[in-house]
């Protein structure tokens, strides 16, 4: 088969976006995303945008260490047929994971029509807990709050509405005894998945062997590294860097959701024009957009992509703000 070769220019803008209320990742408070804009031209027509932004407290890679890198970066070379998504192979333009991402996305769409995809909900804290629940899919951080009082949450939502099902986020918060005493208190049938539910990985292994619960794993480095009781992986694009040669990794029975490492809607837009092409039907966590100051504050239950126009039209609007 002959190779057919696309080359882009490329070029970067830097943005700041104030976020509503500061969040914290790992111990870091963040109140501002940094980060850049990836353009994508032939013949100075830009063909499609992604964004590059480290998040401090989870990325390797600092907004310095990008910024070195993107000022050797002026080009791209992208085999187009076959096509990059039928070989599910992109080549590795750069080894720091959110500068790949950024062009991953860019490419994606300049070869894609924009896509829709669903999302599950977001509960942070039973203090923001939403009134209401159009998705059929929530995604709980537990272990933040006295348990009762979050399992009394558990069982007001399930009482509005019976079809529900969770995807519970310990973040290593409980112990062995504590998981397993909290999620006897919940129906089996309303859990999608739990990330980290115990301290230790080894209280990890005992709670799935006792509980045959589902467990999902969020972003591991190392991919060969996945368990085998392990029933769905949680992506972050901008962590992970190449998502198509991630991909190839992971066993087949798994499955993968995509969440948001609280990008921009450039951001979103590319991680679900790439989630559209791995797992189209499923709900993903990428209703962040609600955190910044330019967006509307209400999650929503779907994310439509931009398409470039609209990716240009939004950036010149909101693009510094």
């Amino acid at each position: 088969m002959t190779m057919t070769v696309q080359y882009y220019d490329i070029k970067f803008k830097p943005f700041n976006h104030h976020l509503t209320c500061p969040i914290e990742v790992n111990g870091t408070q963040i109140s501002l995303r940094k980060g850049f804009y990836c353009y994508i031209l032939i013949k100075d027509t830009v063909m499609g945008v992604g964004e590059i932004a480290p998040l401090p407290g989870l990325s390797k890679e600092t907004l310095d260490d990008v910024k070195e890198e993107l000022s050797k970066l002026t080009g791209i070379k992208l085999p187009i047929k076959p096509s990059p998504f039928e070989q599910r192979y992109v080549p590795i333009f750069s080894k720091l994971p959110s500068v790949q991402f950024g062009i991953e996305a860019a490419i994606v769409m300049a070869l894609s029509s924009p896509s829709s995809l669903k999302c599950h909900q977001f509960i942070e804290s039973l203090q923001t807990a939403p009134t209401s629940y159009p998705s059929p899919i929530i995604k709980f951080k537990i272990g933040r709050a006295p348990m009762q009082d979050e399992l009394n949450l558990i069982k007001r939502i399930l009482k509005q509405n019976n079809s529900i099902k969770f995807r519970f986020d310990a973040n290593h918060n409980l112990s062995l005894s504590d998981a397993k005493t909290f999620f006897k208190d919940v129906p089996n049938h309303h859990i999608d998945y739990i990330e980290a539910p115990c301290k230790t990985h080894q209280e990890e292994i005992l709670f799935e062997r006792e509980t045959k619960l589902p467990i999902a794993i969020d972003t591991p480095d190392d991919i060969t590294s996945i368990p085998a009781y392990c029933q769905h992986l949680v992506i972050k694009p901008m962590i992970i860097g190449s998502v198509f040669n991630y991909l190839n990794q992971i066993p087949k029975h798994v499955t993968c959701i995509f969440s948001s490492s609280y990008e921009s809607i450039i951001g979103l837009t590319g991680i679900a024009n790439i989630a559209h092409y791995i797992s189209p039907e499923d709900y993903h966590g990428l209703n962040t957009n609600h955190i910044f100051n330019h967006a509307p504050k209400n999650q929503l239950p779907y994310l439509k992509a931009l398409s470039v126009t609209e990716s240009l039209n939004w950036i010149n609007t909101y693009g510094s703000s």
